[in-house]
C-alpha cells in the first residue's frame, strides 16, 4: 500500500553524491571532502551518475577567464531527457507541473479547479488529463507527485472541509487513476521538504543538525504547518488539523482560512473575488478590517502557540495570508514575540505562485532523488 512520501536527507551513498551536485559547485576532489567517502567510491558512483544522464562536467573556463592555467572541471546537474509530473491540489485552483529531474519546470499551467464542485475521483481525473496535455510531445514520467494544501494522513487519507471531501483514499485513487504508484504529501511538508533538497550534506552526520530545527507556517486557502528538526520534515500521524487553528471570533467568523474570511466577507454583504481584492477592500471598510484584525491575532495566537512548545530556531512564514496583508504579519509577529520564545529567527517566503510550483515538483522528484539510479 503507498504511503505519503517522507522528506529527508538521503542516505545512499549515489544518492548523496548526487544531491551534494545539485547543492554545491563541487568537484571530484570536493565531493570526496565534503562526504567523507573514498576516491575511489566518489569516482565510481559519478561514473555511474554521468553514464545515466544525470550529471556531466562543466569547465569553469567561462567564469574564470582572468584566471590563468587549466581551467577547473566541476560537475553539474543534467537529466533534461528525463521529467517528472506535479501538481499541487489547492481549495479553489490546482498548479499542474512538468520539470526534468534536475528540477527545473518545463511547463506550467494554473487550473481553476474548486474540490468542492467535483467529486474526489473526477477531480483528479481531471488533474491527470491535464498533465497527459501538458506534457505533449515530452518524454514519459519517471514518476508524478501530488501535493495537497489539506492535511494527508499517514495512510493516504484526505478528510476536509474545505475541501469537501470525507475520508478519501488519495493515494489508492492516484494510483487507479494514474495506473501507477504516485507520491503524494501535504503541499507545506514538500514546502519544508524543499528547505532540506537545498542544503548541502556534511561529511560527519553527527555533526550538528545540517538545518536549524525550524518551524514552517503556510496561510492560504488552509492554515498549515510543517516541522524540521534534525534534517527531518515531521510526517504528522493523524492529519487532522490543530483545533487552535479552527477558532471562532464572537462573530462566529470561519476559520483561519483564505477562502473562509472571504466566506465572511460575502456573508456580510461585500463582493469580492479574490484575496488580494479583499485586503484592499480593508483598509477603507471597518467591518472587514475588524474581520481582519480579529483573525490575525486569532493566527498569531496558533504560531506563537507551536512556537512556544516547539521552540524553534527559525520561523518562516509564506501564504497570501501574509504575503498579501501586512497588518496580519505585523500582528502575528507581534504575537510571537511578546508571548512565545522571543529568540526565534522569523523569515517571510515571498515566493507568490512559485512555491506551490515548487511542492509540487519537490513530490514529484522525492523518491527519485533518494535513488536516482533506479528511476534513471
Amino acid at each position: 500500500m503507498n504511503k505519503p512520501v517522507y522528506f529527508s536527507f538521503p542516505d545512499t551513498p549515489v544518492a548523496r553524491v548526487f544531491h551534494q551536485i545539485r547543492t554545491t559547485a563541487s568537484d571530484r576532489t570536493l565531493l570526496q571532502r565534503q562526504l567523507g567517502y573514498s576516491q575511489a567510491s566518489i569516482t565510481r558512483h559519478v561514473a555511474s551518475l554521468m553514464e545515466a544522464g544525470l550529471v556531466e562536467e562543466v569547465s569553469a573556463a567561462n567564469q574564470e577567464e582572468s584566471r590563468t592555467g587549466r581551467p577547473r572541471i566541476t560537475l553539474g546537474i543534467d537529466g533534461g531527457h528525463l521529467t517528472a509530473w506535479g501538481a499541487h491540489v489547492g481549495v479553489s485552483s490546482t498548479e499542474i507541473v512538468v520539470c526534468d529531474v534536475g528540477g527545473r519546470i518545463i511547463r506550467q499551467r494554473r487550473l481553476p479547479l474548486a474540490t468542492k464542485k467535483l467529486a474526489p475521483e473526477d477531480h483528479l481525473r481531471t488533474v491527470s488529463h491535464e498533465l497527459e496535455r501538458l506534457s505533449v510531445g515530452l518524454p514519459q514520467p519517471v514518476d508524478v507527485g501530488i501535493a495537497f494544501s489539506s492535511h494527508v494522513n499517514h495512510h493516504g487519507f484526505v478528510d476536509s472541509s474545505e475541501y469537501g471531501w470525507h475520508d478519501i483514499n488519495v493515494c489508492s485513487l492516484l494510483s487507479e487513476i494514474f495506473n501507477r504508484s504516485v507520491s503524494v504529501s501535504t503541499g507545506v511538508l514538500a514546502m519544508a521538504g524543499a528547505e532540506i533538497s537545498d542544503t548541502p550534506l556534511a561529511a560527519d552526520r553527527r555533526e550538528a543538525p545540517l538545518l536549524p530545527s525550524t518551524l514552517y507556517f503556510y496561510a492560504r486557502e488552509i492554515v498549515n504547518h510543517a516541522w524540521i528538526f534534525n534534517g527531518v520534515v515531521h510526517r504528522p500521524h493523524s492529519g487532522k488539523a490543530p483545533s487552535i487553528y479552527r477558532p471562532e471570533t464572537p462573530s462566529h467568523a470561519s476559520p483561519l482560512s483564505v477562502s473562509g474570511i472571504i466566506d465572511e466577507a460575502t456573508a456580510q454583504g461585500l463582493r469580492t473575488s479574490s484575496f488580494a481584492d479583499l485586503v484592499r477592500h480593508s483598509q477603507h471598510c471597518t467591518p472587514i478590517k475588524e474581520l481582519f484584525r480579529a483573525r490575525a491575532e486569532a493566527l498569531g495566537d496558533a504560531v506563537a502557540a507551536a512556537v512556544e512548545f516547539v521552540d524553534p530556531e527559525v520561523v518562516v512564514f509564506a501564504g497570501e495570508a501574509f504575503t498579501l496583508d501586512p497588518d496580519t504579519l505585523r500582528v502575528t509577529v507581534s504575537r510571537v514575540r511578546h508571548t512565545a520564545h522571543p529568540g526565534a529567527q522569523l523569515r517571510i517566503h515571498n515566493a507568490g505562485r512559485n512555491i506551490l510550483q515548487r511542492a509540487a515538483s519537490q513530490v514529484a522528484l522525492s523518491r527519485f532523488r533518494n535513488d536516482p539510479l533506479l528511476f534513471s
